[in-house]
């Protein structure tokens, strides 16, 4: 700790400085009022600053004003003070000896740079800048304006003629000088209402106000229809319709109106304009309150009441149904897709299904389904009901869940909620792993050396084929599933006698002898006389083979239009490619469709026409089932209320349900269910799985290996794409 100083020697060090201290020392850090012993005037320093700094008087260094002098600065610029000095930077209330007006000037401002009163000083500026008549008026004739007054200052409107168009403009000279501005009505800025009515009246528009400016909405009739319009002067110029109605841009209220009375429903509100909003009327003929859109009424999509629709569903019909699956409803039937307070009969729980999620075949009961939160007691109970030993706690039922498969004592990490939806816990016994030990052993077997390490069970893999000596490169699911490994080796891979088979079941004649089962044989398709050349174990795997009919053979522009006509159909953009779509008219039904050269050979084409079971407008849901026993999983879609429910009939038949997904319309999903097959196929090159015998009730062309992908990739596409529509 420093040692105190005595204030003998604190007044030695001030003295030493130049100060002749006025007070008794307090602390070296307290402003110590003393008199400069060189000027003689008062100042405060503290003695730290003295004694470390060196720092003398403020006055005496220039650092420091003095009020005395301050006040003599002020008055030399003609400003006298009003009130004490605040200080050098701050500002100092004065008045102006000249004007005498009030300013506040700062000191060292008035000091520095000569400054004083702001209002003398504008004024000399302006005198310094002022332009005369002469050359004011010369300013303004280079603009092609002539004055029609004297002139004041460029601040002000000055009223002038335009040489040009001869009428009476004002402007400000500062703009005119600065920006080169003239005439306000030759540059556009500005509209004589004289033209605007002309131009109005040229689009046969009768205004019914006076102008009101060239961007607000200007009330007016349209001669030819009569009805009352609000365009703007700025739209007309630029080249828009005279009147919304006649352009059908909007609907007349009136016109609406009548299309509802026709279609026999009677508003009980005014039309808003909106062709997308429901609109509140009366169904004359059964009486029932509906709000259909104007848009579906235009259309004919409907007939505007659900009650008198196929669509409508009987609450009593609902009730029954309900319960019929041990169900029962607590509240009145809400509609289709609203929860409905219910008891399940079977658990006792009380839930909130929606009928049109009973309807589509889900159990309703979120505790039956085992969507409620899961025990960790519980979720080792299920484990080890299908032969998993967990080693981790339970994370969650979509979190992978570390075990032992006790079957075959591999490590695996299942979802909880795969296993629960009836896939294989392990991967390995499922086919979707593979232990490497095994395919080295199959590739000792089938005398194959890999040439570069596995990759996985999709993809070439280059190996040696030692009895040969070629170099090959077989998918190792091919290889397991019985494929031999060498394709020069395979000649016999199918005997001749099966070859011949599978040509007359294929409808193909041979022109060639048979070179074996991998190789191409030159044969004629009966089907569509084309030469092509086909593979045997193609064809055994069910393959089309002519690469005509499945759409693979390039297509003329001429070929392609020649075929759609044939089918009805009107191309409204040029061919592509067999696999890209065609915006074309079907003529049956007059709806504008976008079908493939392929899918059109396969189907109907138009999906309003040839979709089956579904309703395209109403509400549908699209489904995600599996098959254990046919390892095949399937995408698939149906309507509420349909007929024939797909759903409950691939259930009856052994397929298990993975999940739904409701949707607004047929049309959606139907379009998802496309995107989701052309994804498969296309994307990720998986064929169509079984075949029609496998599948009696119809849907084998939406199948795809188990093997090959898992359940939730496919439905998280279907989320993904779901969100994209919306």
């Amino acid at each position: 700790m420093a040692k105190r100083l005595t204030e003998s020697e604190a007044r030695g060090i001030m003295l030493a400085a130049g100060f002749k201290p006025q007070v008794p020392f307090q602390s070296s850090s307290t402003p110590w009022l003393s008199v400069c012993i060189k000027c003689k005037r008062e100042v405060s320093p503290n003695l730290n600053s003295v004694k470390s700094k060196g720092t003398g008087c403020g006055f005496c260094a220039g650092n420091a004003v003095h009020p005395d002098d301050a006040l003599k600065v002020m008055k030399n610029a003609n400003l006298k003070p009003l009130v004490k000095f605040p200080g050098a930077g701050k500002p100092w209330k004065c008045k102006c000896l000249l004007c005498g007006k009030v300013v506040t000037p700062r000191y060292k401002s008035v000091r520095i740079n000569g400054g004083g009163c702001k209002f003398c000083a504008r004024a000399k500026a302006g005198l310094s800048n002022r332009l005369s008549e002469a050359e004011a008026i010369k300013i303004m004739a280079a603009v092609g304006l002539t004055p029609l007054e004297p002139y004041t200052s460029s601040g002000k409107p000055w009223k002038a003629r335009c040489n040009k168009c001869k009428k009476v403009v004002s402007p400000h000279l500062a703009q005119v000088k600065a920006k080169g501005s003239g005439c306000a009505y030759c540059s556009e800025t500005r509209v004589d209402p004289k033209d605007a009515v002309k131009l109005f009246k040229s689009v046969k528009l009768k205004p019914l106000v006076e102008y009101p400016g060239n961007k607000v909405p200007w009330k007016s009739i349209h001669i030819p229809c009569g009805r009352e319009v609000s365009p703007s002067y700025l739209a007309i110029r630029r080249g828009q319709g005279a009147c919304k109605y006649c352009a059908r841009i909007a609907v007349h209220p009136k016109d609406a109106e009548l299309l509802f009375l026709a279609s026999d429903l009677k508003p009980l509100e005014a039309y808003t304009g909106d062709s997308k909003k429901p609109w509140r009327s009366i169904h004359i003929p059964c009486g029932n309150e509906v709000s259909p859109t104007y848009n579906i009424i235009q259309r004919q999509e409907s007939i505007g009441c659900h009650y008198c629709s196929d669509q409508f569903v009987d609450p009593d019909e609902a009730y029954q149904f309900f319960l019929s699956r041990d169900l029962q409803p607590l509240v009145p039937y809400p509609g289709t897709s609203k929860p409905w307070k219910s008891i399940h009969t079977i658990c006792g729980s009380e839930i909130l299904p929606r009928y049109g999620h009973i309807r589509a075949g889900r159990v309703g009961c979120p505790v039956c389904a085992g969507t409620v939160p899961i025990t960790q007691e519980r979720a080792f109970a299920f484990f080890k009901s299908n032969d998993l030993e967990p080693q981790e706690k339970f994370k969650g039922p979509h979190h992978p869940w570390k075990s032992i498969h006790t079957k075959c004592g591999r490590t695996v990490s299942p979802r909880w909620a795969s296993v629960q939806q009836g896939n294989n816990g392990c991967a390995y016994c499922s086919g979707n792993k593979v232990d490497m030990k095994e395919v080295r052993a199959l590739l000792k077997d089938l005398g194959l050396k890999p040439l570069e390490p596995y990759k996985d069970g999709k993809s070439p893999w280059k190996c040696i084929h030692i009895p040969c000596g070629r170099e090959v490169s077989p998918r190792y699911n091919s290889l397991s599933r019985g494929q031999g490994g060498c394709e020069f080796c395979g000649k016999n891979m199918v005997s001749e006698d099966v070859a011949y088979e599978l040509l007359k079941r294929n409808k193909y004649r041979a022109l060639t002898a048979f070179p074996g089962g991998s190789n191409p044989w030159t044969c004629i398709h009966e089907v569509c006389g084309t030469k092509v050349e086909v593979r045997a174990a193609y064809l055994r795997k069910g393959a089309v083979g002519c690469s005509f009919c499945s759409g693979t053979k390039p297509i003329t522009a001429s070929q392609a239009n020649k075929f759609f006509k044939s089918r009805g159909f009107k191309p409204l953009e040029p061919f592509k490619n067999a696999k890209t779509p065609m915006k074309s008219i079907h003529l049956v039904c007059g709806r504008e469709v976008s079908p493939t050269w392929a899918s059109l050979r396969a189907s109907g084409g138009c999906k309003y026409c040839s979709v089956s079971l579904v309703n395209l407008i109403a509400p549908a849901y699209l489904y995600l089932i599996t098959n254990k026993d046919l390892n095949a999983h399937k995408v698939g879609i149906s309507g509420h209320g349909a007929t024939v429910n797909r759903l409950e009939r691939h259930k009856r038949l052994g397929w298990a349900s993975y999940a739904v997904m409701d949707l607004d319309t047929g049309e959606e999903a139907y379009e998802i269910e496309e995107k989701i097959l052309e994804w498969l196929r296309l994307d990720l090159k998986l064929p169509k799985y079984l075949s029609q015998e496998q599948m009696p009730q119809g849907g084998h062309t939406e199948t795809v290996d188990a093997s090959e992908i898992d359940l939730p990739s496919i439905w998280a596409k279907v989320e993904e794409l779901s969100k994209v529509k919306k």
